[in-house]
């Protein structure tokens, strides 16, 4: 019914790497905002709903042109986060991104990703590029 416009400038905080942020809730509502760039995945996260940025980094690979990551807090709890490191691949964290115990790659996803999450639990996440798949949590954590 109402937005509200954050005073933080992405671009400020993280210079380049600020451009097609995915976008999650951590479990105690700051927001995570993961970025494209260098390796590793530069990562910010607000506490303050966007008026200030913090920066750090995950362990993950950074992405380039033609690429977006997603970013999802599934029904779980769990923080799913899709992105590409020489073909897709889903990353799996169960303490707000600071470790990543499950990667498996995603076979058929390429190019600019969006995800959701069913009420049934599956995972739908499609592609720029004419792709989507679907899986669940429990596919993300089978090695």
């Amino acid at each position: 019914m109402t937005w509200e416009l954050g005073k933080g400038d992405l671009l400020k905080a993280a210079g380049a790497s600020a451009i097609h942020p995915a976008i999650a809730p951590r479990s105690d509502n700051a927001i995570l905002v993961f970025l494209r760039g260098p390796r590793p995945m530069p990562v910010l996260s607000s506490t303050d709903r966007g008026d200030t940025w913090v920066a750090g980094k995950t362990p993950l690979a950074g992405i380039g042109v033609g690429q977006k990551a997603a970013a999802l807090r599934l029904w779980s709890g769990a923080l799913l986060l899709l992105s590409h490191d020489r073909g897709v691949f889903a990353a799996l964290s169960t303490d707000d991104g600071k470790t990543w115990a499950h990667t498996r790659k995603v076979p058929g996803l390429d190019g600019y990703l969006s995800a959701a999450q069913s009420v049934n639990g599956l995972i739908y996440a499609v592609g720029s590029k004419q792709s989507r798949v679907v899986f669940n949590e429990a596919w993300v954590k089978t090695p």
